[in-house]
């Protein structure tokens, strides 16, 4: 399978987060908007559409995905997208829920509910740099 990515626009890091939860999908949209293009799917199938379109800089994947393509499945198929075999896949762990992609496959896991500091020092720490997010744009009242 060939994959021809989507020209950048910009130089701005691309984030795709595959996720059901709709408010964690808005979080990561607000905080990291200002600074990076982000991306999210509600559904397996359309996060791998996602990937096979687009390069990302990092993958934000919920570790329980329902049928018909569960989490550990669809990990596969992103890391044979080609393109993808070095691209950060954070998982992401609701707790009391048992994870379906094993925790030494994915770059880190970031355990839900997280704090606003824990998210970004979790992408930061994967990235190896600084991940600008809203916060690091908007500057204090003088």
């Amino acid at each position: 399978m060939s994959t021809t990515f989507s020209p950048r626009a910009t130089n701005r890091p691309r984030l795709l987060v595959i996720d059901r939860d709709s408010a964690f999908q808005r979080l990561i949209y607000r905080l990291y908007r200002p600074t990076c293009d982000v991306h999210a799917a509600f559904s397996a199938t359309l996060g791998l559409h996602f990937a096979q379109e687009q390069a990302y800089d990092l993958v934000l994947l919920t570790t329980n995905l329902p049928k018909p393509m569960q989490a550990a499945r669809l990990f596969k198929k992103l890391t044979a997208v080609p393109g993808y075999a070095h691209v950060p896949i954070v998982g992401l762990h609701e707790a009391g829920l048992k994870p379906e992609v094993a925790a030494d496959h994915l770059a880190a896991v970031l355990r839900k509910p997280a704090s606003i500091e824990g998210i970004q020092a979790c992408l930061s720490g994967v990235l190896g740099q600084a991940l600008p997010s809203v916060f690091s744009t908007v500057r204090p009242a003088a």
